[in-house]
């Protein structure tokens, strides 16, 4: 995509995410013209963007990249709401982009933290309102996207459907145990350190800890999603 293509499109999309990261090294397939081979090390020193990464498909190394340009342009016409518009190259991988990483503890220091994440005990988590849901995915799944996409007050607590048991006995034949378990601890640990501060009911666990233990989680979580997220799994959704 040529430079004065990538300025004409709206701010938003001209973002680019990169982390400088030493390039891997990678086997040779076949040989390669002179051109070829400048544009293909010209890519692998940027590093081929996320989404041409998930889908094995050639990148450019364009500020915007060439098929990500041609998905921000179709999403100024017609298709824009079923199309993921104005979203920039991300030139990394989703585990390096921890979210998490302020409130990780280093190495030393992560016993300690398992061990108090034992306490949250999700499995003893139980709804009130537990009649009023459709124990089946699929309806979970479209009514928590309703319910982000027109939000309002509701009758059922959306972090308490997701961290009870019920909910992971549906997701862990999808994902597994471990990774299920992570999903409800980052919910659950991360929704309780944001409320303390007002809630009267103290948890026994302090803020930082909360943090800590839904940090832990939340990184295996992006961990779980780069390894997963390619084309055969995308398909299937």
């Amino acid at each position: 995509m040529s430079s004065s293509a990538a300025s004409a499109l709206p701010a938003s999309a001209q973002h680019i995410w990169q982390v400088h990261k030493a390039p891997s090294i990678r086997g040779r397939q076949g040989k390669l013209d002179p051109n070829r081979r400048l544009k293909v090390k010209t890519v692998r020193e940027r590093r081929a963007c996320l989404r041409c990464s998930m889908l094995r498909i050639p990148c450019s190394q364009d500020a915007i990249c060439v098929p990500c340009g041609k998905l921000v342009e179709a999403a100024l016409h017609a298709h824009e709401k079923r199309t993921l518009s104005f979203c920039g190259c991300v030139r990394t991988r989703l585990g390096e982009l921890n979210l998490f990483e302020y409130c990780i503890p280093p190495p030393h220091e992560r016993g300690s933290v398992q061990e108090k994440t034992d306490k949250l005990a999700l499995r003893s988590i139980t709804l009130s309102f537990s009649s009023l849901v459709t124990w089946d995915l699929s309806t979970i799944v479209l009514e928590l996207v309703e319910w982000l996409n027109n939000l309002h007050l509701s009758n059922t607590s959306k972090v308490g459907l997701l961290s009870s048991p019920n909910f992971l006995d549906l997701v862990e034949p999808h994902v597994g145990a471990e990774i299920g378990v992570s999903f409800q601890r980052m919910l659950y640990a991360e929704s309780l350190a944001y409320t303390q501060p007002t809630s009267e009911e103290k948890h026994h666990l302090s803020i930082p800890e909360l943090q800590q233990i839904g940090g832990i989680a939340g990184h295996t979580i992006l961990l779980f999603l780069d390894g997963r997220l390619k084309p055969d799994s995308l398909r299937a959704c």
